[in-house]
């Protein structure tokens, strides 16, 4: 499985509009654009969030199932988090977590779901040598998803960079290009066919010609930064909601809704008339 966006795969294509395809050489489809979904919801998407990459065998691992019957189509892991590091201070990522990491992606891939991977943390990135340690861990977990072939993630650097407490005199948060570019790096120089999308997030006012949107894929936008026109920007454009029950406004403007929290009955019954034509709980 993989996922794109029409601005990343040419001009013939919906820039704002998320892609997916079945694998390498297969043609593009509109996300959410099989029979069973709604018209309005091709090329989008909309997803719900987790804190943790949890242990190999345990949720989401086991709670993918669910998903697809509700029209999710999107989970969001964190590889840092106010208990959790997959990273060693050096940037590399231990055999054990890659082997449980890797047990996740293949599970979503299995079940049509995208995975975003948000790398870092403020409570977490002092646990880094420098910030070449936090370069190096973007670099080399770009080359182990190359090395397993998944296609199906989307990597953002940080989630909520405009928060405190970053450390490194706050180099994530001031350097979101820096640690893109060097994730974009290694596609070209493994000279690969392909790129996984870079998103960032954006929580403040911005310009749609900000450098932050440009350097984006994909953007994901909370708060004031929901002020922007999403006609004048040529990417998708998600929208994080605690409450799914404002996800009916915001699939109306933007690409897509990703949910803060696990996926509960709850969000399953409210996201599943959204999406899909003919629902059953």
């Amino acid at each position: 499985m993989e996922i794109s966006t029409g601005y990343l795969i040419g001009p013939k294509y919906d820039p704002r509009a998320f892609y997916l395809r079945a694998s390498a050489g297969a043609a593009w489809q509109k996300s959410c654009s099989q029979p069973e979904y709604r018209r309005q919801v091709q090329g989008r998407l909309v997803g719900v969030t987790m804190d943790v990459v949890p242990a190999a065998g345990g949720a989401p691992a086991q709670g993918f199932d669910a998903l697809p019957s509700s029209g999710l189509r999107l989970v969001r892991l964190v590889l840092q988090g106010e208990h959790h590091n997959s990273f060693q201070a050096d940037g590399s990522i231990s055999a054990a977590e890659k082997q449980r990491l890797d047990q996740i992606l293949v599970s979503a891939a299995q079940q049509g779901i995208a995975v975003e991977l948000v790398l870092f943390h403020a409570d977490q990135d002092h646990n880094f040598d420098s910030p070449e340690a936090m370069l190096e861990a973007a670099r080399h977990l770009t080359d182990w998803l190359i090395d397993r072939n998944h296609r199906h993630v989307i990597l953002n650097p940080a989630a909520d960079w405009s928060g405190q407490g970053w450390d490194f005199d706050s180099f994530v948060p001031n350097h979101l290009e820096k640690i893109s570019e060097a994730i974009r790096e290694r596609f070209q120089l493994r000279h690969t066919d392909y790129a996984l999308p870079i998103a960032l997030s954006a929580r403040n006012r911005i310009s749609e010609n900000s450098r932050l949107v440009q350097d984006a894929d994909v953007i994901i936008a909370q708060g004031d930064a929901l002020g922007m026109d999403p006609r004048r920007v040529e990417r998708p454009v998600l929208v994080e909601e605690a409450d799914a029950g404002a996800c009916a406004a915001v699939l109306a403007r933007f690409s897509g809704c990703l949910l803060r929290g696990l996926p509960d009955a709850g969000t399953l019954r409210a996201v599943g008339p959204l999406m899909l034509k003919s629902y059953k709980p």
